[in-house]
């Protein structure tokens, strides 16, 4: 894991809790999308620890397509 992408986390527990959430939901939507595809939640949850480290405003303008304008007024 490359800690050198990560800031230090100011309430851990509520971010556990968090992911949990978030994880008990991804694996229902994968159930529901692809029920017949075995090992499909496993195969996603290891992709997502290299996902961390792509650079915010890459995902931001080419992922989700936001403008230049629309990034800089989120931050």
């Amino acid at each position: 894991m490359n800690r050198h992408c990560y800031k230090p986390l100011i309430a851990p527990g509520q971010v556990d809790l968090m992911l949990e959430q978030a994880q008990t939901r991804l694996e229902q939507h994968m159930l529901r999308v692809r029920s017949k595809e075995m090992g499909a939640f496993g195969r996603t949850l290891l992709v997502l620890p290299s996902l961390r480290c792509i650079p915010q405003r890459l995902l931001l303008e080419n992922v989700i397509g936001l403008s230049n304008d629309d990034i800089r007024r989120l931050f």
